[in-house]
């Protein structure tokens, strides 16, 4: 018989897991991470590149992610991430014969 699981309580499992990553590079967590990140990356239209473990520039494990041309204008929740990079930067990364389709 299978435990039903509400998104929420899934939610909850996903920052559990998230709050005890480990601290140096782990096979395991990385393919985690990598699908988590595809996973939010096809729902906000946003392509996921690089995922890095931990290092002396960041404490925690980190996921590149870039812009599409159906990413929402106002970057959406990647708005507030990396605010070293402004919206109008990060959109300008979209390839041009991305931009021209």
């Amino acid at each position: 018989m299978a435990k039903i699981a509400t998104d929420q309580e899934i939610a909850g499992i996903i920052n559990d897991i998230v709050q005890q990553a480990p601290g140096q590079d782990d096979n395991r967590y990385r393919v985690f991470l990598e699908t988590i990140a595809e996973a939010v990356g096809a729902y906000h239209a946003v392509e996921i590149g690089t995922i890095s473990p931990p290092g002396q520039d960041l404490p925690h494990w980190w996921v590149a992610v870039h812009a599409t041309v159906d990413t929402r204008c106002d970057g959406g929740p990647f708005a507030q991430i990396d605010t070293d990079v402004t919206i109008k930067e990060w959109r300008e990364e979209i390839a041009p014969t991305e931009a021209a389709e």
